[in-house]
């Protein structure tokens, strides 16, 4: 056999489909450097070493340096929850998976969900190290769908919710168009949906799930070899496979083609392979079983098909990850270039698909599904309530060192700050263990920024502050009348706190009176700002949200008609040990 590293630089996808559907195991020598390799066939440019230099900056969320466990988990917004399937990996591993994914969000912003991300992250450390990882999933994410040697198509991982939804489409498709379901039958009520109503079901939307969550560990291992040489039309395949398996071991329906395509391939898949083994056999007798049963049945119901039937199907699947490969590859009359013609017809279709049902979760407007884990395998998914992954998507970039803050504690801030404020760069312009504690100095050094933050530690060890949405140098403008401005600022200002608990405290104006600004909005809701040559004020109307004194070492936090805020700290009154302002500059 030519060594691997020669099929991949000459693009030899037929030796490369040969090698991964019949020549790997999971214990296969070259399994160590495997994947890494496959992935390398899609480079385009050199960017490991961008990814380096982000991957180094982002050290100190490394495995090694982890903050306390109940600390927020965060994963970015392209990531749906509901595809991270570990495969057994420690919190550890969990952890860098993470830091990978956070690493790929600072360079790939234009990805607006990629659910296959999490669970292939997941897969590829249990074989390589971060940088191998990080490396190839760089790779993947510009590698088209028409797998090694091939150059059009959409993207290998679909990266955003219209390429996940021509994908279901697809492969909806395909159960009738060539032959491998009756047009009516098992799958009828789910065609018509989407014939007549244009609506997708939701069964469909999720299968990758079917693979990527269903499967066992040890499948989805032997589904990525083929993925990666092949690309998206082996997961059509094995899709494929797993209807008609499922299909055909549900005694629903009179005798239809679909019997004698499934009895077919499983006679040519066992006369293929001249399977002897114990488990093979019962599979075998299993199923030559359920096909008889389904081509004698009389029973005109169909028989259910929803997304947790599917999942509990896949999990105890009887096949051996070879056997499933063996049986998907048997599958006849499935070319690239038709998938290609269903894909542009579901891309030129003038209406927008909808979704059946829209249960309640993170990604219900996504026409995802909520999956109870109630399963060992199921389990291993991460889900909202049993690692406490917080609804946040941003961090703070790690290279800001702020005096007050952790990284930990500034990923949280983050996440309320405004975006049009995000594209500007973080700076620390003001620390009072640098500069002192003089209000002039303080004036001094935000005068050139619009938008800042305002960090608190008080004598006691406790953290909070406010975000100013206006320059403090707004304080010596003039209102309507000539006179000195009272009070300045907009909505976008907030207070908060971050130790010893979290809250946050936006406008009232926002949280009550909504986007509706035409509503009367009381005057003592609207004081967002004050500054002057003795103080500062953040909130106001019957009670100041945050006051600081002109010395910047005394201060007072009460509950105001601004932010409707409790007090900041424990006692309305406190003591500062660091005055520091982040303040947001136009990087042009």
């Amino acid at each position: 056999m030519e060594p691997l590293e020669d099929l991949v630089r000459t693009r030899n996808q037929r030796k490369l489909k040969s090698l991964c559907r019949t020549r790997l195991t999971i214990d296969s020598p070259i399994r160590q450097n495997l994947w890494p390799i496959l992935c390398s066939a899609y480079k385009v440019g050199g960017r490991s070493g961008e990814l380096e230099a982000i991957e180094a900056s982002l050290h100190p969320i490394g495995t090694n340096e982890y903050l306390p466990e109940d600390c927020p988990r965060k994963l970015p917004s392209f990531i749906d929850p509901n595809y991270c399937r570990y495969f057994k990996l420690s919190p550890d591993g969990q952890r860098l998976v993470e830091r990978i994914l956070w690493i790929l969000a600072c360079k790939h912003n234009e990805i607006t969900i990629c659910p296959l991300l999490y669970p292939i992250a997941a897969l590829f450390l249990h074989y390589h190290d971060i940088t191998q990882t990080l490396t190839s999933l760089t790779y993947l994410l510009e590698a088209p769908s028409s797998g090694i040697g091939g150059k059009d198509g959409p993207y290998l991982l679909p990266q955003s919710r219209t390429q996940i939804v021509h994908q279901a489409y697809v492969l909806l498709r395909l159960t009738n168009k060539f032959g491998f379901l009756p047009r009516r039958g098992f799958f009828t009520e789910q065609r018509e949906r989407l014939i007549k109503e244009n609506e997708m079901d939701a069964c469909f939307l999720d299968w990758l799930k079917w693979i990527f969550i269903g499967l066992p560990f040890e499948h989805v291992i032997r589904i990525m070899d083929c993925f990666l040489v092949e690309g998206t039309k082996f997961l059509y395949r094995i899709g494929l496979t797993l209807l008609l398996l499922y299909k055909n071991s549900r005694p629903v329906s009179p005798p239809s083609r679909l019997g004698m395509v499934t009895n077919n391939a499983f006679n040519n898949f066992k006369s293929s392979t001249n399977i002897n083994n114990g488990s093979s056999s019962n599979f075998t007798s299993t199923s030559t079983t359920t096909t008889n049963t389904t081509l004698t049945s009389s029973s005109s119901s169909s028989s259910p098909f929803t997304l947790d039937l599917m999942l509990s199907f896949c999990e105890t699947i009887k096949l051996t990850p070879d056997e499933l490969i063996t049986v998907a590859t048997q599958l006849r009359r499935l070319s690239r270039a038709k998938i290609d013609r269903t894909y542009k017809e579901a891309s030129h279709r003038n209406e927008k698909f909808k979704i059946r049902s829209a249960p309640s979760s993170p990604y219900h407007h996504l026409g995802y599904h909520d999956l109870t884990p109630t399963s060992p395998r199921k389990l291993e998914m991460i889900s909202l309530d049993s690692v406490k992954i917080t609804d946040c998507t941003r961090i703070a970039p790690r290279s800001l060192k702020s005096s007050i803050c952790d990284w930990q504690l500034l990923d949280i801030l983050w996440d309320w700050i405004p975006e049009r404020t995000l594209i500007k760069e973080p700076v620390i312009i003001f620390c009072s263990d640098v500069h002192g504690n003089s209000l002039s100095t303080f004036y001094d050094k935000n005068e050139a920024v619009d938008q800042s933050i305002l960090l608190i530690k008080t004598l006691n060890n406790e953290i909070f502050g406010a975000f100013c949405s206006t320059s403090w140098s707004d304080r010596l403008g003039a209102d309507r009348k000539g006179a000195q401005k009272q009070y300045f600022g907009t909505g976008e200002t907030f207070l908060f706190t971050l130790k010893p608990k979290v809250a946050y405290y936006p406008w009232v104006g926002t949280k009550e009176y909504g986007s509706d600004q035409t509503k009367n909005i009381p005057c003592s809701c609207q004081l967002f700002m004050a500054a002057n040559s003795k103080m500062i004020t953040i909130g106001a109307g019957n009670g100041v949200g945050l006051w600081l004194d002109e010395n910047l070492t005394k201060g007072k936090t009460e509950q105001c008609d601004t932010f409707n805020n409790k007090p900041l700290c424990t006692s309305g009154d406190f003591a500062c040990s660091i005055v520091e302002v982040i303040g947001f500059i136009s990087s042009w």
